[in-house]
């Protein structure tokens, strides 16, 4: 099932101002399995007096009364059978605050503990089945795992640690039974996954590997390394879906064969993206790829069209994704110009997690060249006016000529038209009893004139509320920011509400987001 990427600020009304919030600094690979039961035990600093822990997924979180440690909170998470494999974030509330997140992996398949001692080929870990190992890598040293493999069938070695909020940046080699490296099995900063790694290998015969997994200039850092025959996927192919319109949704990557289509539907207007995880049928699910939710109709690429004459249609707002597939492939994609109106022609790779770099160049009806866009800067984005109503076409060539399997990308023509978006310096906001909480805005970004005011409100759970009106000339700063208050109706039960902050301005609706909490 495809699940909302997490857009939730968390809020909580606390009878006790005066106390400390609590803070979370637990392991980044914490983890738990679909239908299953798992004790975690969660550290941080001022944790007593627990009176929930808020899960960005459906579940039962049980709190075991009498705990006294004020840098530990054991608790009992139930995840119903249908939980979405991935990342989702976990807040542990008391009766001074809610904390900070933390992530939680959903994974299918039964965690393994790393043993200790495993620091060299003859002492590898045996690892048997389908599983993910869970463990931190130690300075100046490389954990080493063994793993029986059949002749034939594929074995795909994933590890979670960026990805997830860890200083690791893994690294895999892949070794025979004996310890001597295989050749070109070797994994370091693989496309689309952030600085983790993957690689799949297809053994010649029945036997053991051993993969050595370390970081790359021998640091440490936690991990999940994932180990099965999944598929793994660089993106989502489309790369973004139309809002509100059922859509199949496929994989691209050079592990994903197989990987059965996922369908997409999202009517959420304050939804940006969704996630999918590659299956293959019959087996368990690779790491979930991100889709983009659009408000404007949505395409795929369909070859031939390396000429302008065999360009493929695209309306005005419109996207498409796209392929580097055939060799020195160029993609053309026809589109109708207004005298006057500027337009924006963006490719998005890197923002899609797509190793691909794209030059875009746009023609006239007679192959005049009109616009082009700039390698040497960050985005692919090209701004031009027609001169006259007609037809143009966007020329999209791989900036390196590299085609393949994870070569993909996603255009877009929109009319220069104004717009905005707001970003808030916190994750939460503690609203204490009888007073106001706030929540801070750090930064309003205006887009092509935009000078209209925008008017934020809290909106998702009864009983919360708040609204502010940031007027043309405000320019709020993480110095400097604007303070959105958030109130809680009389006879409000104190505990964490999961809520949004809408920001609206003319007929634009855009989610208040905060990146640089999700980042950390």
């Amino acid at each position: 099932m495809p699940r909302l990427l997490p857009l939730l600020g968390w809020l909580a009304f606390t009878p006790l101002a005066a106390a400390q919030s609590p803070t979370l600094t637990s392991p980044v690979n914490l983890g738990a399995k679909p239908g299953a039961a798992v004790e975690l035990t969660l550290t941080g600093t001022n944790l007593l007096d627990a009176t929930a822990v808020h899960l960005s997924l459906p579940a039962k979180v049980t709190v075991p009364p009498g705990q006294t440690d004020p840098a530990k909170l054991k608790v009992k998470v139930e995840l119903p059978a249908d939980a979405a494999v991935g990342t989702h974030l976990v807040r542990v509330v008391t009766k001074a605050g809610v904390s900070n997140l933390r992530p939680l992996c959903v994974d299918e398949l039964p965690e393994v503990a790393e043993v200790a001692d495993n620091r060299s080929p003859g002492k590898a870990q045996p690892v048997t089945g389908a599983c993910v190992v869970v463990g931190k890598a130690d300075a100046d040293a490389a954990d080493f795992f063994r793993v029986p493999v059949k002749a034939g069938v594929p074995v795909t070695f994933e590890v979670l640690a960026r990805r997830l909020g860890s200083p690791l940046d893994p690294l895999l080699i892949l070794r025979d039974a004996d310890g001597k490296e295989l050749g070109g099995q070797y994994a370091d900063d693989t496309p689309g996954l952030q600085s983790d790694a993957r690689l799949t290998h297809t053994p010649a015969k029945d036997g053991d590997v051993i993969v050595e997994l370390r970081d790359s200039t021998y640091k440490s850092g936690e991990f999940r390394l994932r180990v099965g025959n999944f598929p793994g996927a660089t993106t989502a192919f489309p790369l973004a879906v139309e809002r509100g319109k059922s859509t199949p949704v496929g994989f691209a990557g050079p592990d994903a064969v197989g990987a059965k289509p996922v369908t997409v539907s999202v009517a959420d207007p304050l939804a940006s993206a969704v996630t999918v995880a590659p299956k293959r049928v019959g087996g368990v699910s690779g790491w979930p790829v991100a889709v983009r939710v659009s408000d404007c109709p949505e395409a795929v690429e369909q070859e031939p069209n390396d000429t302008p004459a065999t360009a493929n249609k695209l309306p005005v707002p419109g996207g498409v994704s796209a392929k580097f597939e055939g060799k020195q492939d160029v993609d053309h994609f026809a589109f109708p110009g207004k005298k006057g109106q500027k337009l924006v022609v963006a490719a998005l790779t890197t923002e899609v997690n797509s190793p691909a770099e794209v030059y875009v160049r746009v023609l006239d009806s007679s192959g005049k060249e009109l616009a082009k866009s700039d390698p040497t800067k960050p985005g692919t984005r090209v701004e031009f006016t027609p001169a006259a109503d007609g037809d143009y076409v966007a020329a999209c060539e791989h900036v390196n000529y590299l085609t393949g399997p994870t070569e993909v990308y996603h255009l877009s023509v929109r009319p220069a038209a104004p717009d905005f978006a707001v970003t808030l310096g916190s994750d939460r906001a503690d609203v204490p009893a009888g007073a106001v909480g706030v929540v801070s805005v750090t930064g309003v970004s205006r887009l092509n004139g935009f000078t209209a005011p925008v008017e934020l409100s809290v909106v998702g759970a009864d009983g919360i509320a708040g609204t502010l009106t940031i007027p043309p000339g405000a320019n709020p700063t993480t110095a400097a920011p604007l303070f959105l208050p958030v109130t809680a109706k009389a006879g409000t039960k104190p505990g964490a509400y999961p809520v949004r902050v809408k920001a609206a301005a003319k007929d634009l609706v855009r989610p208040a987001e905060f990146p640089d909490a999700l980042r950390a």
